[in-house]
């Protein structure tokens, strides 16, 4: 289904808030696809009778996943709370769309008579986040470089780019159904609202603010 997805600029971001919104974008887009993988990973141990080809995969995407993270906490460790109150409000606001999205997909493996539709809808999940989050990278850096702004050099290690191949070959090797196509009416609206929400200058810095409101600095150098 992916393979169809297309990227949105950012909605209404101003010139002079353009690295920051860029920046935020790339952020919550990635955390989105780490929380699919973290689902995944779960659903994964409670399920018997997965292919040691499948478990090798799932541990090469969870060690890329663990090693990005231990990277962003060393980054961003003073504002640990506040990004995580970023992400959350960035998560509770498409949260209609993404369980429209997980259950069209369910539908859709169910129908193939699959034998594991929950856990097959996870993986697809997680790769799905995983490669909006780095075709989302790559549109943000162009239009950071458009407008000549030096920060984007610095952004590489957000690149999700080795999720995807582990994620993908994951997939593949869970799958035992009859061939499936995911690429429905109701997926594709639900994306193209996720994608639309997550590319929102206006709900970028409305997250911004109230993660700010939870997490004055003058409390964190207490």
């Amino acid at each position: 289904m992916s393979e169809n997805t297309t990227v949105c600029s950012l909605d209404e971001a101003t010139e002079e808030n353009i690295a920051v919104t860029c920046t935020y974008n790339i952020l919550f887009t990635n955390d989105m696809a780490c929380s699919r993988i973290a689902d995944l990973m779960c659903l994964l141990r409670k399920t018997d009778g997965v292919s040691f080809q499948a478990e090798q995969a799932a541990k090469r995407l969870e060690k890329q996943m663990k090693e990005y993270e231990k990277h962003m906490d060393k980054v961003y460790s003073s504002r640990a709370s506040f990004m995580a109150d970023v992400n959350q409000v960035i998560e509770d606001a498409i949260s209609k769309e993404l369980e429209i999205l997980k259950d069209s997909i369910k539908g859709k493996f169910i129908e193939s008579g699959c034998s594991h539709p929950v856990l097959m809808t996870a993986a697809e999940m997680a790769y799905l986040f995983i490669d909006f989050a780095i075709k989302g990278f790559d549109k943000r850096i162009k239009e950071m470089d458009e407008r000549n702004i030096p920060e984007s050099g610095n952004l590489l290690y957000l690149r999700l780019t080795k999720f995807l191949k582990p994620a993908e070959e994951l997939a593949q090797r869970l799958f035992d159904g009859r061939p499936v196509d995911l690429s429905n009416k109701k997926s594709r609206k639900a994306i193209k609202a996720i994608i639309k929400k997550l590319t929102d200058a206006h709900l970028i810095a409305k997250a911004i603010n109230e993660a700010d409101a939870l997490n004055p600095v003058e409390e964190e150098k207490k």
